[in-house]
């Protein structure tokens, strides 16, 4: 019966089987229900834990979601904002002067990139 199980669950039977154990009931005897349950508690109490985890990481990155109001804000936020010239917007962004590039030709552009594959027939 043990052997459906996997190795790290009879493991961590052996660990408490000591709380459990009675004298009439040794690990040996337990049943398929026995062994579920507490792999049923280890399972939550890890999930449990994960989720602790994921709030405090949350936590100290400045949002706290534990107010549904400021999680549904921060939810639907739009993702960037357009700051125009001349109103506040907060932080000034790097302005760079865009470079004018010079115009090729298909065969160019062709034989740059599009050759390798299609003279290959793909």
């Amino acid at each position: 019966m043990l052997k459906r199980f996997t190795l790290a669950s009879v493991f961590l039977l052996f660990l408490i089987s000591p709380a459990h154990a009675t004298p009439d009931k040794d690990l040996k005897d337990w049943t398929e229900q026995d062994i579920l349950s507490v792999n049923a508690s280890l399972q939550s109490a890890l999930r449990h834990r994960i989720e602790l985890a994921k709030l405090e990481a949350s936590n100290e990155q400045g949002v706290d979601y534990l107010d549904p109001s400021e999680r549904l804000n921060a939810r639907i936020a739009p993702f960037g904002s357009v700051c125009v010239e001349g109103e506040g917007c907060g932080q000034q962004g790097i302005v760079q002067e865009v470079v004018q590039g010079t115009t090729r030709s298909g065969s160019d552009i062709y034989s740059a990139h599009c050759f390798v594959c299609h003279t290959a027939g793909v």
